[in-house]
């Protein structure tokens, strides 16, 4: 036989001396130290109990532990095991100081098991019950009090507790409950008083308490809940207030928006979208110019919203292509230049048309096009152009295709090798 089943053997048959060698040989100091304990109980049930402990038999020692008529052996036990009926009924005839305590975590455990009912009873009797002042017992069977009282619906009795007891915690855990509850203004509250600001605006906010929640908002950085409430005073016809709230959350495109439509300050739009470059901002200024007939404003805010093609044919529609090109800047795609090119060259600008060929990646063209222009008799050109503004755009395309075959063939042009007249000696 073993050493753990003799020393077990040795626990069941109540020969403690015999039981300490066994577990003291096979190495089990725990066991040994419990069965020290015991040494000198010469009560044979009360030794019987604890000896059904030691060997994992707490039934069985609770039976030997009432026959032994040791109760605070027995109610210890009980309470171990969790058996709070019994360990109750055993305190209220035999330890009356007990029965609050063994209450009070009975309480708990019905409420963790979700029979409210039943926990509320517990610790209301586990206060009525209690004997001594313990304040931190009473705190603790009303805080589960109040909890279990707001998720019941008894709503005055659960939230006067909170206010009496102050407890942070205690008041997320109830606003939380409220919430579920769809108690939204009660939540809001709570929230508050827990220090919970965010949720507690957010609470304020679905209880239609627009006040309370914006003085709440207020003190809090939340982008997401000035967004909410903006939408509300929108809603409201609060369109300053809601510009006010959406440009502290960010939200310049909504700034934009009712600065137009509802505002009519097109002005401060304008300085929106100028200072922050938001393209459906611009996209939405552009409509309004539009709308207005201003074409030249709608242009340049169409091609800020990215949409330089429309802005192109807009240009195009009406005869504003002059600002287009003015307003265009270097950061198009290359197609976008090469409409303006081919524009420009359908109207016989040939040098307005060869600056957008070198935005367009194309110097060499533009060469080609100038040097053509250039070779022909000034009496035969189909358009009036400037000798010198033209030279400029020839040696700027020439500089920019950086090869020496294309400065060749404009050299032997400025030179005069091509016509016999040689261009003016700066060029």
């Amino acid at each position: 036989m073993q050493l753990q089943q003799i020393g077990q053997r040795c626990v069941q048959e109540l020969d403690i001396e015999l039981a300490i060698s066994a577990y003291r040989e096979y190495g089990a100091a725990d066991k040994v130290l419990l069965l020290e304990r015991y040494r000198n109980v010469e009560h044979l049930p009360s030794l019987a109990g604890h000896m059904a402990l030691i060997d994992d038999k707490p039934q069985l020692a609770c039976e030997w532990f009432l026959r032994a008529s040791d109760h605070t052996a027995a109610l210890d036990t009980y309470t171990d095991l969790m058996e709070w009926e019994k360990a109750i009924a055993l305190a209220e005839t035999h330890a009356p100081d007990k029965i609050s305590y063994a209450r009070q975590q009975h309480a708990a455990q019905l409420e963790l098991l979700g029979d409210n009912g039943g926990a509320l009873v517990n610790y209301e009797k586990a206060l009525a019950a209690l004997q001594i002042s313990d304040s931190m017992f009473e705190r603790t069977c009303k805080i589960g009090i109040a909890k279990i009282s707001i998720r019941m619906g008894d709503l005055p009795k659960g939230l006067a507790l909170c206010r009496e007891l102050r407890d942070p915690l205690l008041n997320e855990e109830c606003a939380g409950i409220l919430e579920e509850g769809r108690h939204f203004k009660d939540a809001a509250r709570m929230y508050r008083d827990s220090g919970n600001l965010q949720k507690a605006a957010a609470m304020f906010l679905r209880a239609k308490e627009w006040k309370q929640a914006e003085e709440i908002i207020e003190k809090t950085d939340s982008m997401p809940l000035r967004v909410q409430l903006a939408k509300v005073k929108e809603t409201a016809g609060d369109f300053n207030g809601a510009v006010r709230l959406y440009e502290a959350a960010g939200e310049n495109d909504a700034v934009v928006r009712l600065l137009l439509e509802s505002l009519n300050r097109t002005d401060l739009a304008i300085e929106v979208v100028d200072r922050t470059r938001s393209q459906e901002g611009a996209k939405m200024v552009a409509a309004h110019f539009m709308k207005m007939k201003d074409f030249a404003s709608a242009i340049r805010y169409l091609l800020i919203s990215g949409r330089g093609e429309e802005a192109f044919l807009t240009a195009q529609q009406y005869q504003q292509m002059d600002i287009f090109a003015k307003v265009v800047g270097d950061d198009q795609p290359a197609a976008l230049y090469e409409k303006i090119a081919a524009f420009y060259e359908s109207r016989h600008n040939t040098v307005r048309s060869s600056e957008y060929l070198i935005q367009a990646g194309q110097p060499r063209r533009a060469v080609d096009l100038l040097l053509k222009l250039l070779k022909q008799p000034v009496t035969m050109r189909a358009e009036s152009v400037d000798e010198d503004s033209a030279l400029t755009a020839l040696v700027a395309a020439t500089v920019k295709c950086n090869d020496s075959g294309t400065s060749d063939l404009v050299s032997q042009f400025l030179l005069g090798n091509d016509d016999g007249t040689p261009k003016v000696f700066a060029y």
